[in-house]
């Protein structure tokens, strides 16, 4: 499937958008009321949009990875080595938590 079979309408390419609230009730009543009716919710369904909610994150979600590729791919960055900043680098000190975890794993 692909995301211009799915998201056909502007209808559904709009509230594909609000993939954030699929796993918030409420909040899906309460915004879907205020972009289109109230009836809209009770009429397409919490279920349904939950699906497309979640169809709409995995196809983003692919896109970045390609974009991410395609990236990588054009600027030859998986033979590139870049050097890791630390935070000391930028004058900051670890507090006492990250402290205990470095000394944790040097015990390990």
């Amino acid at each position: 499937m692909h995301w211009q079979n799915t998201f056909q309408s502007k209808v559904s390419r709009t509230f594909a958008k609000f993939k954030f609230l699929s796993d918030k009730s409420d909040t899906i009543i309460q915004k879907m009321s205020e972009i289109f009716t109230p009836e809209f919710t009770e009429n397409y369904g919490i279920k349904n949009l939950r699906e497309k909610f979640e169809l709409s994150k995995k196809y983003t979600y692919k896109i970045i990875e390609l974009i991410l590729e395609y990236i990588k791919w054009t600027f030859n960055l998986d033979k590139k080595e870049f050097d890791n900043p630390t935070i000391e680098i930028f004058g900051l000190e670890c507090c006492n938590s990250c402290k205990n975890e470095q000394m944790i794993e040097l015990i390990k």
